[in-house]
């Protein structure tokens, strides 16, 4: 008996297992392909340096839930701003220049479901996260936080859809 009481006090104890841990992709197509193939939204970080996704976050890195969430429920891009390409695709997306930001697709990486320019605060980060991760999300728009303008996408009647952002980029698709 006193066993048993051990096991499960012992139980109690013990850390949960760690979330995946983001596998950061440098590659637009190559992100695109993976995201649609695993039916998960593509998170889009874009900063400047090797390790520039922690400057969406105003601590400078990202935290424990915003990790676990984009490792296990994204497909991750890191975009550096200080190559050409980057420049390129931060301006594709509409970010502001010389600010860190974050783009989001819905799961079928077809539309655009979020943007920011500048940092997030940890929890809203994670908030965020936790929001567009869910795959049965229906996108009609993007928020952008801090903006008054807002994309909404209108119906396409012949294919019963909304027009899609990320498709529509014409230099996105170069890189598809």
């Amino acid at each position: 008996m006193y066993t048993s009481i051990l096991l499960v006090a012992m139980a109690g104890t013990q850390a949960p297992l760690a979330a995946s841990a983001p596998d950061w992709k440098s590659d637009y197509a190559t992100a695109s392909r993976e995201g649609k193939t695993a039916h998960k939204p593509l998170a889009v970080f874009v900063g400047r340096g090797a390790d520039g996704w922690g400057q969406v976050s105003d601590s400078g890195k990202l935290g424990t839930e915003a990790r676990g969430l984009l490792g296990d429920k994204f497909v991750c891009l890191y975009v550096d701003r200080d190559t050409k390409e980057g420049q390129q695709l931060a301006e594709a997306f509409e970010l502001t220049p010389d600010v860190p930001g974050l783009v989001i697709s819905d799961s079928t990486g077809d539309l655009q479901a979020f943007r920011h320019s500048g940092r997030l605060t940890p929890d809203d980060l994670s908030r965020y996260l936790r929001t567009y991760s869910d795959t049965a999300r229906t996108v009609t728009r993007t928020d952008m936080v801090g903006q008054e303008s807002v994309r909404s996408y209108p119906p396409n009647a012949a294919a019963g859809q909304y027009y899609p952002s990320f498709s529509s980029c014409p230099s996105c698709q170069q890189r598809r």
